[in-house]
């Protein structure tokens, strides 16, 4: 699934258009950029080595078999996995990330597609990057270790990357990027709730579907749903275009002119 949106955002990101005039809803800064996109990739790169070649992990198959010994939140709604959701999740997640590149072919600001295509871009590397670092650092078993027998086969790496839920931390951050940059290009065609419970159905919809399989528990996907809507906010904040924000001083008649523009 990760290759497909990879080269589906290569693709987008082929895009002719160059949208940098300040009259733009979101803008490129040409030498930050690419620097930090660069950087997200280099820390993509580092925290997906460090996670998939874990070493020295302790299995205490003991302690896995008995789920009285997780937190007592993500028990209750703890249940032996189903197998079938996993593919499921798979295809809701692919979804709900996809749905920037709904947002390029509908937009009717076609300067802004390049822009909005590395944006997304962006906004899927940096939420990978910390996914992969925090699966790394807190190293949890998954629900699916807790009953036997896994239908998932035997321990790997992937077996203690349940914190947090990558597919619900992308899918949300590409919902709430896609719903926030729809709003501000095209602020009267987002009216219609369906249309922002569709984008959120995907996002919770891959959750509980990441639980049902037995692959998260509930801590995790609301961790990633956190982690991904940060993202997916900030990204399009921080690419804002238009009027200058921050404070402004100036000489006045009289005195100075202070404003301040958020």
């Amino acid at each position: 699934m990760k290759v497909i949106l990879t080269g589906l955002y290569l693709i987008a990101l082929g895009t002719p258009q160059l949208a940098h005039a300040q009259g733009n809803a979101y803008k490129l800064h040409k030498g930050a950029d690419p620097l930090v996109l660069v950087g997200g990739l280099g820390l993509l790169g580092l925290s997906y080595g460090m996670a998939n070649h874990q070493a020295g992990l302790v299995v205490d198959y003991n302690q896995h078999n008995n789920i009285g010994a997780v937190w007592a939140f993500d028990r209750v709604f703890a249940s032996p996995p189903r197998a079938w959701a996993d593919p499921v999740s798979d295809a809701t997640a692919l979804l709900a990330a996809a749905t920037p590149l709904g947002l390029l072919l509908v937009s009717r600001e076609r300067s802004q597609r390049f822009t909005l295509a590395v944006m997304a871009f962006e906004t899927a590397v940096y939420t990978s990057a910390v996914v992969f670092g925090l699966k790394w650092a807190v190293a949890r078993p998954r629900p699916y270790l807790y009953y036997s027998p896994s239908p998932y086969g035997p321990h790997s790496p992937d077996s203690y990357h349940s914190f947090v839920s990558g597919h619900t931390a992308v899918a949300s951050s590409l919902v709430v990027f896609t719903a926030v940059t729809w709003h501000r290009l095209n602020k009267q065609s987002f009216k219609p709730v369906w249309a922002l419970a569709g984008l959120c159905s995907l996002a919770l919809g891959t959750a509980a579907l990441r639980v049902v399989a037995g692959k998260h528990f509930v801590s995790d996907v609301a961790a990633g749903m956190l982690l991904g809507g940060a993202v997916g906010w900030a990204v399009p904040r921080l690419h804002a275009g238009g009027k200058h924000k921050g404070v402004t001083l100036m000489p006045y008649p009289g005195g100075m002119y202070l404003a301040i523009t958020l």
